[in-house]
């Protein structure tokens, strides 16, 4: 506990005033002996006893009353971040008073006289210690010395921000008291705002002087909402203050509090920024300071949130329906109805659902399905109908590009003539059970895409050759021809021997490259394929029995182990050890260690039959699961892996343990054969795909699909191309590239929600830019933890406050001015000791009133002696009434 007006407890010794008074008035009686005197004593020595408890707690009042008059004018304020508590400063001042009251009133007393007087001294000593070092704790802490600074503040935006407490938003709230320290800071301190979300956005980056300007700035200022990445905020502070002139700097961080986005584990960021804060200030001066403020946070609230979108599955045609799952959670502290659910596609006519009530810390889902009937672009939009609290985070966007063929390249190993005598036929035929399977072989110009043969829709077998695996057959048609051509197919599969691989000069063409049962490519196609991985296509690799050779020794050699980069590293996510060969005890494959998302269907059990698989022959695969880039989706029982993956630039490398052909076991003959193979293309097919939900922060790019051979295109004067962000703002974007690479670029995705890039009519008309009218669409997401509101404890203050030591949390509007403007910051008491004052004076008078009635000092005594007949016994009986009432007037003259 401090006092704004220190040199008013001077007036503490007031409290001797009342003592002093009753020490002068204490007059001693002058004491005549008479004979009737000893039979008064044992009454006069009672009545002394009740007397002196009466005189001690009427000092005790009135020592009190005066302590607690100079306190209130000393003005005590409790700091919320004492090192000492009130509690036991401001009772030990009052303690001292009254005993030194107590002193007075037994001053005949040596020894409790000097006791009491000692123990009141060393209160006072105390206390005035204890609240001179807070003081000066408090001085040290909130100072001020008074030179210019650059202080930059930075809001917070996220989406939290927008909830209301006590009739304002937070939002609003954080930008009030930016306004407030604006007023705090001198006509010399230069301010800098950035607006801080997933992405700090610089209102004013650099500190300038002028206030006027500074809130103009923060009036026009709008939540863009995200998630509050403190770290990142932090950094772009730090380079505002690096470019002001000002000795002082500060940085002020005005926030809800809530826990996520700050990154507490990261303990090398938290570092890094402490490193680039020392390096804004020379030397010897000292760090920056960073004042922290947070918001008040509700206790309870309701909200329900849109958790986002997700599609059954990542690749999406117009050939079949899409799963399309809206998941809600309640946020909120108590259950809620989310009174529907509605998903509308491109703006058309909404699908609704109903779903139950959701209880809080709960989820639920609703679930759509969905066909698109054209290619290109489409806008899913989901929304709830409640009425929360947080109505910001119950409308959920997310852009779909329908492609219209998924090309699928398998270079077969064997040499097969018919369509199921090879790998490549089975896993050509489970890609697409239904639709055409290519055999291409090279032109006579030596290119490739000639059909050597091209199957009509269903399964292409010789008379008397056969029929096909159950599980390739589609339910409800017969196998053998069918014309069908009213049914359209996602993937195009085409298959190519490995003799004429050669001719392929270019796999940019496909999504997906197979490599069924192949021994060795070709080095120049084989370094073809690899810059193909890294640009985000797929690569699957199926080895069998022609794909190693194994020596007498049962040593393996294999093109695969040998097959690296430039810099050396693997392509393939596992070496071929061994060949396995378990024709009488076949080997199982272990579903329950299926983590692979392309084996999330065949790993659920009571959906699938992957579980009765028999497996005669596998390679045995060793992959190195310390690299980063390397795991393991799944297990044969025995422990040896069934499917590896490794992360290869921008795509993926899966390779299995064994070829996908009735060679190997009888896993395409089992009906999860289709639908894994199907997953493994959807799978390795999306990293290629244009990536139109992205993250805040992340650069979009949006190509335009021009042809090869297409000049370079260049903007004409007064053309521009504008994104139209979800708060309706309009940004430029950049052409970059040209020819078949021509595309938009745009990098200010900071805010969740729905974008539009606006085009020229010169660059429309292209399929990738199609439905142009209202703009080409993609997406910013928002992080669904937002809306959690988990605040930040002490603990991680504390945690902060390890690496930024100049830290100050400020938990109210008046310490977040005292650490710009100066002082000590806290509650003021004097209103309460106002009120124990009047308390206190109150009962002094009512004591004092009380003792004179008891010994009726404000009354006369008339004394008739009586006539002379009066007998002797009445007039004893008189005599002994007045001498008791003269002896208690003369006690109470003495002490007064």
């Amino acid at each position: 506990m401090t006092f704004w007006n220190s040199f008013m407890l001077i007036g503490l010794s007031a409290v001797s005033i009342p003592i002093i008074i009753h020490l002068l008035n204490r007059r001693r009686a002058k004491i005549v002996e008479w004979g009737a005197m000893r039979f008064l004593l044992a009454a006069l020595a009672s009545r002394n006893r009740r007397i002196r408890i009466e005189e001690i707690i009427l000092l005790a009042l009135r020592c009190l009353w005066v302590a607690l008059l100079v306190l209130a004018m000393a003005q005590p304020l409790v700091t919320r971040q004492s090192a000492i508590p009130w509690p036991l400063v401001l009772p030990t001042v009052l303690a001292a008073a009254i005993l030194g009251g107590i002193a007075a009133a037994v001053w005949a007393n040596r020894r409790w006289r000097w006791t009491l007087l000692a123990v009141s001294t060393a209160l006072l000593v105390l206390a005035g210690s204890a609240s001179a070092a807070e003081y000066l704790a408090q001085k040290e802490r909130w100072s001020s010395d008074g030179a210019a600074r650059d202080v930059v503040l930075v809001i917070d935006g996220s989406s939290s921000m927008t909830l209301t407490v006590e009739g304002m938003s937070n939002f609003q709230r954080a930008v009030e008291e930016a306004k407030a320290v604006v007023a705090a800071c001198k006509p010399a301190d230069a301010v800098a705002v950035y607006l801080a979300g997933s992405v700090p956005q610089g209102v004013i980056p650099s500190p300038v002087s002028d206030h006027k300007e500074i809130n103009a700035a923060l009036d026009r200022l709008s939540a863009p909402g995200g998630t509050l990445q403190v770290l990142e905020a932090l950094k772009a502070a730090t380079s505002a203050l690096a470019k002001g002139k000002n000795p002082g700097k500060k940085i002020v961080l005005i926030t809800d509090g809530q826990n996520l986005g700050w990154d507490l584990r990261s303990e090398s960021s938290w570092q890094s920024l402490a490193a680039a804060l020392r390096q804004v200030v020379p030397p010897r001066m000292p760090v920056p300071q960073v004042v922290c403020r947070t918001l008040p946070m509700p206790k309870s609230f309701n909200n329900l949130a849109a958790a986002g979108i997700t599609l059954s599955r990542r690749v999406v045609g117009t050939d079949r329906p899409v799963m399309i799952d809206f998941r809600i959670t309640n946020t909120g502290t108590s259950p809620m109805d989310a009174n529907g659910v509605e998903l509308s596609v491109d703006g058309a006519l909404p699908m609704r659902q109903d779903v139950p009530q959701i209880p809080s810390n709960a989820s639920e889902t609703a679930h759509f399905d969905y066909r698109f009937e054209r290619v290109g672009r489409h806008v899913l939009t989901a929304r709830l109908a409640a009425r929360d609290d947080m109505p910001a985070d119950n409308t959920s966007v997310f852009v779909v590009d329908v492609i219209e063929k998924l090309p699928v390249l398998i270079v077969d190993g064997a040499a097969a003539q018919e369509d199921l005598e090879g790998a490549g036929g089975y896993i050509a035929l489970a890609m697409a059970p239904r639709g055409r399977i290519m055999r291409l072989v090279p032109d006579s110009a030596g290119r490739p895409g000639t059909p050597w043969r091209s199957g009509r829709p269903g399964l292409l077998l010789r008379p008397g050759k056969g029929t096909p695996p159950a599980s390739l057959v589609p339910q409800g048609k017969p196998a053998g021809p069918k014309e069908d051509d009213d049914v359209q197919y996602l993937v195009e599969a085409k298959v190519v021997h490995l003799a004429d691989v050669r001719a392929i000069r270019d796999f940019s063409e496909y999504a997906i490259v197979v490599l069924a049962n192949v021994s060795r490519l070709p080095k120049e196609q084989a370094r073809m394929l690899e810059q193909f991985v890294r640009d985000g296509g797929g690569l699957l690799v199926a080895p069998g029995d022609r794909s190693a050779e194994v020596a007498a020794d049962g040593s393996v050699k294999s093109f695969y182990d040998e097959w690296k980069t430039d810099a050396g590293e693997w392509i393939c996510p596992a070496r071929i050890a061994e060949r396995r060969v378990v024709n009488e005890y076949p080997a199982h494959l272990a579903v329950k260690t299926f983590s692979h998302p392309a084996l999330e269907q065949a790993a659920d059990s009571t959906k699938s039959d992957a579980g009765s698989t028999l497996i005669h022959t596998y390679w045995k695969l060793v992959a190195d699961e310390r690299d980063p880039k390397v795991r393991v989706g799944g297990l044969f029982e025995g422990g040896d892996p069934f499917l590896a993956e490794r992360h290869l630039g921008r795509g993926y490398v899966v390779m299995t343990a064994m070829s996908l052909d009735d060679r190997s076991g009888n896993l395409v003959t089992r009906k999860c054969f289709v639908p894994m193979m199907h997953q493994l293309t959807y799978y390795l097919a999306a990293p290629a795909l244009v990536d139109t939900n992205v993250r805040p922060g992340a650069e979009v790019t949006i190509p335009l699909g021009e042809a090869p051979d297409a000049p370079v295109r260049r903007l004409a004067p007064g053309e521009t191309i504008e994104v139209v962000t979800p708060s309706l703002q309009r940004l430029g974007a950049d052409l970059v590239g040209s020819g078949a690479d021509l595309r938009i670029s745009f990098t200010g995705t900071q805010q969740p929600g729905l974008y539009r890039a606006i085009l020229p009519a010169s660059l429309r008309g292209r399929p990738a830019t199609q439905p142009a009218d209202e703009g080409v669409p993609f997406a910013v997401l928002g992080d669904a933890a937002e809306s959690r509101l988990t605040v930040l404890t002490d603990a991680d203050v504390d945690n902060v406050k390890r690496h930024l030591g100049n830290l100050i949390h400020a938990k109210q509007p008046d310490e977040l001015t005292a650490a710009i403007a100066g002082g000590i910051p806290g509650q003021p008491l004097w209103e309460y000791l106002a009120i124990a004052l009047l308390i206190a004076l109150l009962a002094e008078i009512g004591l004092t009133r009380w003792i004179c009635l008891q010994r009726r000092s404000h009354q006369v005594e008339t004394v008739s002696f009586g006539a002379e007949t009066v007998d002797i016994q009445t007039f004893r009986a008189r005599a002994r009434e007045l001498l008791a009432q003269r002896t208690a007037e003369g006690r109470t003259v003495s002490k007064k």
